[in-house]
């Protein structure tokens, strides 16, 4: 309901053109914010604060991104009072670490979308 901070988060990975397929099946997510231990999320079939979801076009367990897939992540976190940085690493099997942070907005609403 957003009065204690944002409780979900969800965003989306795509490949780019010519890049090789990725395995889903062993990525892992690391969450943390700078009052927070890291937590690492693995995939699962439902979203929580140890496991996080992958869908395709609504279909869950999804466990390949091939190229021009997009695919969303959703996974659920301890509440993110406002004003708060989060980062994210998504860590597949092969290849690089994809970090990215983000910033809790200052007034928090049903759906908020950060970009």
């Amino acid at each position: 309901d957003g009065s204690t901070g944002l409780n979900e988060i969800q965003f989306s990975l795509k490949l780019t053109t010519g890049s090789p397929a990725v395995d889903l099946s062993g990525m892992t997510i690391i969450f943390s914010t700078p009052t927070t231990t890291p937590v690492t999320l693995k995939p699962g079939l439902t979203a929580s604060r140890s496991t996080f979801t992958i869908k395709e076009n609504g279909i869950t367990d999804v466990t390949v991104l091939n190229e021009n897939d997009q695919v969303e992540i959703a996974f659920r976190v301890e509440p993110v009072p406002s004003y708060s940085k989060m980062n994210i690493e998504v860590r597949p099997v092969l290849g690089a670490v994809i970090p990215f942070s983000r910033t809790a907005p200052a007034v928090m609403v049903h759906t908020n979308v950060l970009h």
